[in-house]
């Protein structure tokens, strides 16, 4: 199983779903006036569609990574795949709105069956001293879904909204036909005795994965979820054209894009937790400095700056989500990944709250202090390692 060959390509495969579930999620940010018009609803209701399925994404991460504890990688990850495929035939046949949120919620909840567990299964496939390698290379695929999502979407909205979740649930029925056929034997191994109470309790107990899930949390919060901040500020103060605007938001996750597979091998080579707090330190003031830039060639590089030190916060805290704890990596990443999307349900609504009550460099400033506690949780992760590899000694 881990010849080179076979967990290259169990990768690729792996690389596929981490785009999908992103893409997904985000590819109804840029349909949302057409949807508002198709089905005759205020905003705040097509707006439900961004939330349930985020929402859904975090919660069923709490059980999907227990699920492929127990019963198999495999199982779950053709389950998340048929799952999604549902969701978006749903969303492609719905004629009205409820029945398009319920194929939203489908699709997040098949989700979270998909991109932790397939992180999980590239953990079990790839040999340790390369697994940061390929983490980044996850994480940049994930990113990239992110980024190319509004491109793709604006095109299908000229066409027809309903065609990008056509696409996507045949793109997700190939893949679970895929699995089905080539991998008969791959990711099924179960491991028995697990109680959920014994194994929750377990990762409770353990502060590594307690530090990784608050830090996962504080990452998405402080500065991984700033997006609509941060084309609010453009708005506000550059006066750009709305494309202008999005093509300098995605700056962020384009620097990301490029430098994940290079972060992961660095953090192959050098302490996961020294990379991820540099990144996390680097990234500091410079949300704080961004209201106060008032050239966009300068906030341009600064987000680009931004989202190429966030590749090391991610590639790193993904690799150590599911290194800290390999007999049970399916339910550690399930529950770190959960954190973060949680974040990233709530985060559009504290910072809406201080934008309206204190405006808009506030917001940044308590962006900025947010990382930096992040940051005071990876320095405490780092001191536990030294302390470990002393007693070891």
């Amino acid at each position: 199983m881990n010849s080179i060959k076979n967990y290259r390509y169990i990768a690729i495969l792996c690389y596929i779903g981490a785009f999908m579930g992103p893409f997904g999620g985000n590819v109804v940010n840029i349909l949302i006036p057409r949807l508002q018009g198709d089905f005759s609803v205020s905003f705040y209701k097509i707006s439900l569609s961004i939330s349930i399925y985020m929402l859904a994404f975090a919660s069923f991460q709490l059980v999907s990574g227990f699920a492929s504890d127990i019963f198999g990688r495999r199982k779950v990850v053709l389950l998340g795949y048929g799952g999604f495929s549902v969701g978006c035939m749903i969303c492609y046949i719905a004629q009205d709105i409820n029945i398009f949120l319920a194929g939203r919620f489908v699709q997040g909840m098949s989700n979270a069956f998909m991109t932790p567990v397939l992180m999980a299964l590239l953990g079990d496939a790839v040999p340790s001293k390369d697994l940061g390698k390929y983490m980044g290379v996850f994480g940049s695929v994930q990113t990239s879904g992110i980024f190319i999502a509004p491109i793709l979407g604006g095109i299908f909205a000229e066409l027809n909204w309903r065609y990008t979740f056509l696409i996507l649930g045949i793109l997700s029925t190939i893949l679970l036909f895929i699995y089905i056929k080539t991998f008969k034997h791959i990711g099924d191994a179960k491991k028995q005795g697990l109680v959920p109470y014994e194994v929750y309790s377990e990762l409770i107990s353990n502060k590594k994965i307690v530090i990784l899930s608050l830090s996962s949390f504080l990452g998405y919060f402080g500065f991984g979820s700033l997006g609509f901040l941060f084309a609010k500020y453009i708005y506000m103060e550059l006066n750009t054209s709305e494309s202008i605007n999005g093509i300098i938001v995605s700056l962020t996750g384009f620097g990301s894009i490029i430098l994940s597979p290079y972060a992961g091998k660095i953090i192959d080579i050098y302490e996961r937790s020294k990379v991820c707090m540099a990144g996390i330190a680097g990234i500091v003031p410079l949300v704080f400095l961004i209201p106060y830039i008032r050239n966009i060639y300068l906030l341009s590089l600064t987000l680009l700056i931004m989202g190429m030190l966030s590749a090391f916060v991610w590639s790193a805290l993904n690799t150590m989500a599911i290194d800290t704890s390999p007999q049970i990596r399916g339910t550690a990443s399930s529950i770190v990944n959960s954190f973060k999307y949680f974040s990233f349900s709530i985060s559009p609504l504290i910072y809406g709250m201080v934008y309206e009550n204190r405006g808009i460099e506030d917001a940044f400033k308590v962006a900025s202090c947010v990382t930096f506690i992040q940051l005071v949780l990876m320095i405490i992760y780092q001191n536990m390692n030294q302390r470990a590899k002393v007693k070891a000694v």
